[in-house]
């Protein structure tokens, strides 16, 4: 089996979501020789809240890539509004847009292979133990026995970067980098309900709903395409409880006083799609000639478009230490990247996990809800720390 040739990438990226991709880009726009690798073919589903917000489209801004957004007819989006019970309140978001994994990912590695770099869909990688003289990544095609005699391939590059999202596995032949996962962790699950006239027109463009209950949150969003996109993170009893995810999360839904998007059976045949346990950390994300960046350094429970804009702000802060690596390797340069990422997210993370488990309680969620309502400015510094931006209005209902 020969799926690439044989001769030594500057970087092999593993895994084309956004921070793959977006890394991708930058290397080859550099005059690097870049494979990008992934499992899926795209386009592809993805369970995903499907919200950029102000960070990442200025990282896309940055990139000179803000035109994807134009292209796409992305839908502006100007309000959250958070619901728990018959209580709701409305915190304003502009400058975020809602669009498709399925459209901003394929876009993110077109972009990616016009600038020059190599990308090969359909295949599972691992990494194997790197060396002073670069990093050897385990290639087969996707679906095919798991790395069988004859049917694997190692491709050589002088740095690994590893970009493979939440359920990855390219790492899971080093020990040293394997991940830590919270012990009350959610699991993510999602669908995407293709527009139609049955598509209930409580539903408006421009606003993320995000029901909150005991049992974990839902949110729904508008996209380009007028599909609505569902994203749920949610306790894994809860669902054993009501037997299905569907019932899972009409159940969130109605105790939020929320209508279903489509009548029930519509919504109930929906085809859903489901992810590992979300609240994880790895400890360690760099190695000798290896990089991780994204989802893959650890995830905590999203909220508004943090995990899009964290991909892509890692993919770009990470370049300059890819550059370096290529020309010449130092065990500084992992131990950079460690400092470098620690400074980027961690505390923004953090913020999101303290928000998330004070929904978990319904106590807690009334009271976020009522400050809110009473004391907007909480909420609007709260966005703004979360997006790097400045203070944003808040209105409440």
């Amino acid at each position: 089996m020969s799926l690439v040739s044989s001769e030594i990438y500057d970087a092999v990226i593993i895994g084309a979501g956004p921070a793959g991709s977006l890394a991708a880009l930058h290397l080859a726009r550099s005059g690097k020789n870049v494979l990008l690798l992934d499992k899926a073919h795209f386009p592809r589903s993805k369970v995903c809240g499907c919200c950029i917000n102000q960070s990442a489209r200025r990282v896309l801004q940055r990139s000179g890539l803000d035109a994807i957004l134009v292209q796409a007819g992305a839908v502006p989006l100007k309000q959250l509004q958070l619901f728990d019970g018959a209580l709701n309140a409305t915190v304003e978001v502009p400058g975020g847009h809602a669009l498709s994994r399925d459209y901003f990912d394929t876009a993110l590695i077109d972009a990616a292979v016009a600038a020059g770099a190599q990308f090969l869909p359909g295949v599972a990688a691992k990494v194997c133990q790197s060396n002073a003289g670069g990093s050897r990544v385990q290639i087969a095609q996707h679906g095919l026995p798991a790395f069988a005699e004859g049917l694997m391939q190692v491709v050589e590059g002088k740095i690994t970067i590893v970009a493979d999202g939440l359920n990855g596995h390219a790492l899971d032949q080093l020990p040293q980098f394997a991940s830590s996962v919270a012990a009350n962790a959610r699991f993510g699950c999602g669908t995407t309900i293709a527009p139609s006239s049955s598509i209930n027109s409580y539903y408006q463009p421009g606003r993320i709903y995000m029901a909150c209950h005991q049992g974990g949150y839902v949110g729904l969003v508008i996209l380009e395409n007028h599909a609505i996109d569902i994203a749920c993170a949610l306790d894994r009893s809860f669902v054993r409880q009501k037997e299905s995810l569907p019932s899972a999360v009409a159940e969130v839904l109605a105790q939020c006083r929320l209508p279903l998007p489509v009548p029930a059976e519509q919504f109930a045949g929906s085809h859903w799609h489901g992810t590992d346990a979300l609240t994880r950390k790895r400890s360690k994300i760099s190695g000798q000639r290896i990089f991780v960046i994204g989802d893959a350094c650890g995830y905590p429970e999203p909220l508004t478009g943090e995990g899009i804009a964290w991909a892509l702000e890692s993919a770009e802060a990470v370049v300059p230490l890819a550059l370096a690596a290529i020309d010449c390797w130092g065990d500084d340069l992992a131990v950079r990247w460690q400092q470098v990422h620690g400074r980027l997210v961690s505390k923004r993370q953090l913020k999101s996990r303290l928000i998330a488990y004070s929904l978990r309680n319904p106590l807690s969620r009334w009271g976020v809800l009522q400050a809110i309502s009473i004391f907007p400015i909480l909420a609007q510094a709260v966005a703004a720390s979360l997006t790097h931006q400045p203070k944003q209005s808040v209105v409440s209902k």
